[in-house]
């Protein structure tokens, strides 16, 4: 489900960035050509596990002086268009660079008071995909009218290795902690999940009627959300509430998890001793319990009969 949104999210932002140009009668900059063949990229590799590697290498290409260039000279139409293009790039590759390149641009169209509510939030979002947990709080603190969400804070031991390191959400306050979680020994089951997804809730539903699923999932399973930019921890509480079994956490940084080929929910991959024994994509409308079933035997998780 998710990599559909993310999809649907591009093809809206391209079209409407387009209309809006050709709505003014005025030709395309060589900023904004930039931005729309670094969509077109990403349009073209939708669900592709290499999108994220080919959507960098063309931001490298396409956007490389951008950290490099005056903005003060760049005109607001050019800044509007590189600020896109960052925040597309940061969104599939969170690196400090790409995140660097979208706190100069938005700071250039603030101090020109050009930044639009949208551009804000976007920002401000990144901020909680790169975990920069203190200048999302700061940069709420400077737009206390912007309508923004409270900003997520950090508690306990900061992450040192992002392999495997998830933030677990705190079940009331907007808070959340980091921790690390074990793929490399024994039978596990890495689902890839997030709870507003319904194919997700679907497979859930299937799992928990299941007792002899239910049961396994139970012990062997690590439900992980994609390092996203959703800014709302309720969808979470609410879930783990609901099956405190199989409570949900978020994955720290996507480059710590090199065993998701793709961020598609839900993918249960099933590992023996840290290696990759199987996978199971989707849920369709007849469900997928039988290919769960399937691994699961294959990992000892269930007994033939």
């Amino acid at each position: 489900m998710l990599a559909r949104l993310l999809f649907f999210f591009v093809v809206t932002a391209s079209v409407l960035f387009s209309v809006s140009v050709r709505a003014g009668d005025d030709e395309l900059t060589s900023w904004e050509k930039a931005y729309l063949e670094l969509e077109k990229v990403s349009r073209d590799n939708a669900g592709s596990e290499d999108r994220a590697h080919l959507i960098s290498a063309s931001y490298a290409k396409l956007f490389k002086s951008v950290a490099s260039t005056d903005l003060a000279k760049v005109t607001s139409r050019d800044l509007h268009a590189m600020f896109m293009a960052a925040a597309s790039v940061d969104f599939y590759e969170t690196t400090d660079a790409h995140l660097s390149d979208l706190r100069r641009v938005i700071a250039a169209l603030e101090d020109r008071h050009d930044a639009s509510a949208g551009e804000v939030e976007k920002f401000y979002a990144a901020l909680f995909q790169g975990r920069k947990f203190d200048e999302m709080a700061a940069f709420y603190a400077r737009h206390q009218d912007a309508g923004l969400a409270k900003p997520i804070a950090y508690r306990g031991a900061p992450v040192g290795d992002v392999r495997h390191a998830v933030l677990k959400v705190d079940p009331i306050g907007n808070e959340v902690s980091g921790s690390q979680v074990d793929l490399d020994n024994g039978a596990r089951i890495l689902v890839v999940a997030h709870p507003l997804c319904h194919f997700t809730q679907n497979a859930t539903a299937a799992i928990e009627s299941d007792a002899t699923l239910a049961k396994a999932f139970g012990s062997a399973s690590i439900w992980v959300a994609p390092a996203d930019r959703g800014v709302d921890l309720a969808p979470f509480q609410d879930w783990n509430k609901k099956h405190v079994s199989t409570p949900m956490t978020i994955a720290y940084a996507a480059d710590g998890w090199p065993e998701v080929r793709i961020w598609q929910t839900p993918t249960f991959i099933f590992l023996k001793d840290g290696k990759v024994t199987g996978e199971v994509i989707g849920w369709p409308k007849e469900g997928n319990s039988e290919a769960l079933r399937r691994e699961m035997l294959k990992l000892g998780l269930l007994q033939a009969h």
